[in-house]
């Protein structure tokens, strides 16, 4: 019989040097009775909360959305907002029937090739008509990407291009990292 009683709760904690927060699990436990079943249920119970507290405990979302980020970062008007809203659904639709048709082509060789007397030729064509839908996705993106600069001013795409190049130094100073090279 399990007979002790376990108590939990959040605590939020916030860090004065940094700002920032973070959160603690306290545990009361009463030993009554606190076998070796018991004590094994208690450690898997508190390893348990242990593990999954940080995936309680990260910081909230940002409430702003990818586009709200680059308005402040690019200092976007109401106007280009409105139009980027535009070209990213014109690139959603494109992309999302350009999609569905390819899983219908892969549902279909899929079918095909259950059959041990499959024919060739066949699938190479589906083959070669996915081949070409995933270019077209790949012309989507470039088309939005071409109309979302140009909507910018100079000035705007200097700072997408800073932009860039910090991410690109991100990713290389993470790579430097991983490789143990700073």
């Amino acid at each position: 019989m399990l007979a002790f009683t376990f108590l939990y709760e959040w605590k939020t904690l916030i860090d004065t040097h940094s700002g920032n927060t973070g959160r603690v699990v306290f545990i009361i436990v009463s030993q009554e009775n606190f076998n070796m079943k018991s004590k094994l249920a208690f450690l898997t119970l508190t390893l348990v909360l242990i593990c999954t507290g940080p995936l309680y405990a990260a910081e909230p979302r940002s409430e702003a959305n990818p586009l709200q980020i680059l308005r402040a970062a690019l200092d976007l008007t109401q106007e280009q907002v409105t139009d980027i809203r535009g070209l990213l659904e014109i690139r959603a639709d494109a992309i999302g029937t350009i999609s569905e048709q390819i899983q219908l082509l892969q549902k279909q060789l899929e079918e095909i090739l259950k059959d041990d007397t499959a024919d060739a030729l066949e699938v190479g064509e589906i083959v070669l008509e996915t081949r070409d839908l995933r270019k077209e996705i790949g012309q989507a993106q470039e088309s939005f990407q071409s109309d979302f600069r140009a909507l910018l001013t100079p000035e705007q795409v200097g700072r997408l291009g800073n932009i860039n190049r910090v991410a690109l130094a991100t990713k290389a100073a993470e790579a430097l990292r991983q490789l143990r090279l700073r």
